[in-house]
């Protein structure tokens, strides 16, 4: 009688798991066609941008994943308060599945983000974990020549006037949560 009930108990977990590995693989294959999350945050910010004529910009947007540990983000200098806004997403797990989309105005902060790795842009499976960088004048959101797609590289920014944005995980669509900066910038550096 105990050995039924543990052979029952047994396969109603490994239904569970099985259903739910099913699902988070059938979630992480999405066509090309799908939503472009990066459009979505990046759409949501330049709304906000209040750009000056032929002022350089700077926009550069990915994953934030221990899991695959692409791209780490340093707050160097600035407002404490902004820092600690932005340390608080990026630091709690729990708050990257709840947290709605998150825009914090920036003034004169200094940061670095390093991609650690490469990624193919936009590759269909796993373009969630694909980042980039760009750099661009007006208030044009551009791929230009000079764009950085996938391609591991740090940035340093001084002097930045813009806006973070945060956008939760998404496990349903298999994406990890994402962060974008955008604005203008003091100086730039950056390591290819």
């Amino acid at each position: 009688m105990n050995e039924g009930r543990k052979m029952k108990k047994n396969v109603v977990g490994i239904s569970i798991i099985s259903t739910l590995l099913i699902l988070t693989s059938l979630s992480c294959v999405v066509s090309a066609k799908g939503i472009n999350y990066y459009y979505e945050i990046s759409e949501k910010i330049f709304d906000n941008i209040e750009s000056e004529e032929n002022e350089t910009n700077l926009g550069t947007f990915g994953p934030v994943s221990p899991l695959f540990n692409i791209s780490k983000i340093t707050l160097l200098n600035g407002s404490a308060s902004e820092i600690e806004k932005i340390e608080r997403i990026l630091k709690n797990r729990i708050l990257q599945l709840i947290l709605p989309l998150t825009i914090i105005k920036c003034n004169d902060l200094d940061f670095s983000v390093s991609y650690l790795k490469n990624v193919p842009f936009f590759l269909p499976i796993i373009r969630h974990l694909s980042y980039g960088t760009t750099i661009y004048k007006d208030f044009h959101f551009p791929f230009n020549k000079d764009s950085i797609l996938g391609k591991s590289h740090t940035i340093v920014v001084d002097g930045f006037n813009g806006y973070f944005t945060f956008s939760r995980v998404r496990l349903w669509k298999g994406s990890p949560a994402l962060f974008a900066f955008s604005g203008s910038y003091d100086n730039v550096t950056i390591i290819r």
